[in-house]
């Protein structure tokens, strides 16, 4: 299944296997996926002076408003700001402006390889998946008086196999991203897997590990992708496809999830407003309602008084804090922003001010992309990035390209809880997922123009 098809071209071979290289170390290192990006941009563009097909008709102007978003981000350096300061941003942000410029959406070779393309992604997850097992284990054992034991408690509420200590390869918010890519890659290949029983097998291995591990990651953000996920296959499948057999298992499995969920989230209670007597359960499905958010977004009092992080702090409760502070800076500074390197300091001053001490000593961001690019560069930039992801959705939606609608909804929903373009796995991930979602159905369409014309 894992077998590229080549035909022949050996320089866009060599672009194709580093391409299906990027995708299989994504989830593993990132100090091997931005060499490995490069490298690919690098043979790619040798390869269009080769084989001459390059083209800016088709998506390339779709392609190419990442880049747009990038060059925004530069001109604000030059005009307002210093370009030496946010060097090192626009180093973070670089590849917004390289792989799609690079992506050959117009190559066959790329087309004929989607599918597995996508299936090396999923194996490079299951990989690091289970070196983050193998490290657990690992620093679950220890020697006690010349007998193996084995103790993966760190202390009464926390494991290594629970949380960030189990994912230690990447941020457990991006992790989760990753693994909902993968339930959207075995949902869409199904038909391939259920070939043979070994690769039913396989399929179904695979739908277990990512599950258990979605849990065990803890992402709230990851699980709440995953009910969305399972919500929008339930209605396909009951009201698009009429398999009302599949839709009914699908939403009896969203059930039991609910079931699940609030084991896997804290309870506690906790005052959120020093004039309110009234105490708010925090746990996972109470965090939902809007009447929570509603309440600490009215709150005038910034403070919080006991010191971060503990196992039954609530860091819903911190983001709401963050986004008020990060709106609070963005009032003074809505056309241009201040500076996509000056926002941690400015954050850290009113962290300080307000006695959110955590926050303070660790610098936090935003936490949302939103609030990141408008007090970074700027209510433009702010719409830009809107425009990006409406078109996105409006073109994907037409072409009916479901892997792209997915990849779009994803990210909106982690753009509200993550400022994930000041991370490399969040940056790298979108430009490469962008462009190659964009271009699935675009490929296609291409190709099949090309085959019509020859005939």
């Amino acid at each position: 299944m894992f077998g590229l098809v080549n035909n022949g071209s050996k320089i866009g071979a060599i672009s194709l296997y580093l391409f299906a290289l990027l995708l299989f170390v994504m989830p593993i290192n990132i100090g091997v996926l931005v060499p490995s990006l490069y490298l690919w941009a690098l043979v790619t563009i040798i390869s269009y002076f080769v084989l001459k097909d390059y083209s800016l008709k088709g998506i390339r102007v779709l392609l190419m408003l990442p880049s747009v978003f990038f060059l925004l981000h530069v001109a604000r350096a030059i005009f307002f700001g210093s370009l030496r300061d946010e060097l090192s941003d626009l180093e973070t942000k670089l590849s917004l402006l390289i792989i799609p410029l690079v992506f050959p959406f117009s190559r066959e070779l790329y087309f004929l390889n989607r599918n597995k393309l996508l299936a090396i992604f999923v194996l490079g997850n299951a990989v690091a998946l289970f070196f983050c097992y193998g490290f657990a284990i690992y620093r679950s054992l220890s020697f006690n008086g010349g007998e193996l034991v084995f103790n993966p408690n760190i202390s009464e509420f926390d494991s290594y196999f629970f949380g960030a200590n189990l994912s230690v390869l990447l941020h457990p918010s991006y992790f989760s991203l990753y693994l909902n890519v993968c339930f959207l890659v075995l949902f869409a290949l199904r038909k391939e897997f259920l070939a043979t029983k070994l690769k039913f097998t396989a399929w179904m291995i695979l739908i277990v590990l990512f599950f258990v591990s979605l849990l065990l990651l803890n992402s709230r953000i990851g699980i709440f992708i995953f009910l969305l996920l399972v919500v929008s296959l339930s209605i396909r499948s009951f009201f698009i496809k009429r398999r009302v057999f599949i839709g009914l298992a699908i939403l009896g499995f969203i059930m039991s999830i609910l079931f699940v969920l609030p084991h896997f989230g804290e309870k506690q209670f906790r005052s959120i407003h020093n004039n309110t007597s009234q105490e708010i359960e925090t746990g996972f499905l109470n965090r939902m309602s809007l009447k929570y958010y509603l309440t600490l977004l009215a709150a005038k009092d910034l403070v919080v008084t006991r010191k971060l992080p503990e196992w039954k702090e609530d860091w819903t409760t911190m983001r709401i804090y963050i986004w008020k502070g990060s709106l609070s800076l963005i009032e003074n500074n809505i056309w241009v922003g201040i500076g996509p390197n000056s926002i941690r300091q400015a954050l850290t001053n009113f962290y300080e001010k307000e006695g959110i001490v955590y926050a303070a000593e660790s610098k936090l961001n935003c936490h949302n992309q939103f609030l990141e690019t408008c007090l970074g560069i700027g209510l433009w930039g702010l719409l830009f990035l809107i425009l990006l992801i409406a078109v996105s959705i409006l073109y994907a939606f037409k072409q009916k390209n479901w892997f792209f609608i997915g990849f779009i909804a994803f990210f909106i929903i982690l753009f509200f809880v993550e400022s994930a373009f000041n991370r490399i796995a969040g940056i790298a991930s979108f430009s490469v997922f962008f462009s190659f979602f964009l271009s699935y159905f675009g490929l296609a369409a291409y190709v099949s123009k090309r085959v019509n014309s020859i005939n």
